[in-house]
C-alpha cells in the first residue's frame, strides 16, 4: 500500500521484483562456495522443472499482485499461507509422501480457515480473493519442483535463472500488452 499498488501494473512490479532478484541472486552466486568448486558451472540439466518453476512463480505472483487491487494485504497474506497445504497435496503423486493422519487435520483445520475467511456463505465470495489461493498453488508448486534439480546445483544459480526468465517474460508481456506504469518514486526502487 505504501507504493499506492493501483499505479502499478502487476506484471510491471513482477518485472522490477525479478530484475533486483536476478541481481541479487548474481551476487549469492559469485561467493557460493559450491558454485566456486565446481568450477563455476551454469548448467541445469533439469530444464523442464525450471520452466515449471518460472511460471509457477510468475503467475504466483501476477496473481498476487492483482489481488492487492482488490483485497486487504491482510487477507492476501492469509490466504497466500495455504502454501504448506499445497505442498503437502504434490508431495504425495511427485515423491510418494505417505501423509498420516495428524497431518491430514492440520490441514483440514487451515482448509476450515480458509473458508472461513472467504465467507462463501455471506453476501457470496470476493472473487479477487482466490487470486491469493492460486498464487499459494504457484508459489508452492515453485518450492515443490526443487527437489527435481541435482544436490550440486547451488540455489543461488537456480534461482538465478528463475528470476532471469520471469523477468524476460514480464519484458514480453509488458511490450504486448502495453503498461501505464513508470516507477513514480526513486525511493519506489528500493520498496519494490
Amino acid at each position: 500500500k505504501v507504493l499506492r499498488l493501483e499505479a502499478y501494473d502487476p506484471i510491471f512490479l513482477g518485472l522490477m521484483r525479478n530484475f533486483f532478484a536476478f541481481l541479487v541472486a548474481l551476487v549469492f552466486l559469485r561467493f557460493n562456495a559450491m558454485w566456486l568448486a565446481s568450477g563455476r558451472s551454469m548448467q541445469v540439466k533439469q530444464w523442464p522443472w525450471l520452466l515449471v518453476k518460472i511460471v509457477a512463480t510468475m503467475t504466483a505472483q501476477v496473481c498476487l499482485y492483482a489481488a492487492l487491487l482488490h483485497v486487504s494485504i491482510a487477507l492476501a497474506a492469509t490466504l497466500v499461507n495455504l502454501m504448506p497445504i499445497w505442498i503437502m497435496l504434490l508431495s504425495i503423486p511427485l515423491f510418494g509422501e505417505r501423509i498420516g493422519p495428524w497431518r491430514w487435520c492440520a490441514a483440514l483445520i487451515g482448509f476450515s480457515g480458509v473458508i472461513l475467511i472467504l465467507e462463501p456463505w455471506g453476501q457470496g465470495i470476493n472473487w479477487w480473493a482466490v487470486l491469493p489461493i492460486i498464487s499459494a498453488i504457484g508459489y508452492g508448486t515453485a518450492q515443490t519442483v526443487n527437489k527435481f534439480f541435482d544436490k550440486d546445483i547451488p540455489s543461488p544459480l537456480i534461482n538465478m535463472y528463475s528470476q532471469l526468465g520471469i523477468a524476460l517474460i514480464s519484458i514480453v508481456l509488458v511490450l504486448i500488452l502495453g503498461t501505464d506504469s513508470t516507477i513514480d518514486a526513486g525511493w519506489h526502487f528500493g520498496v519494490i
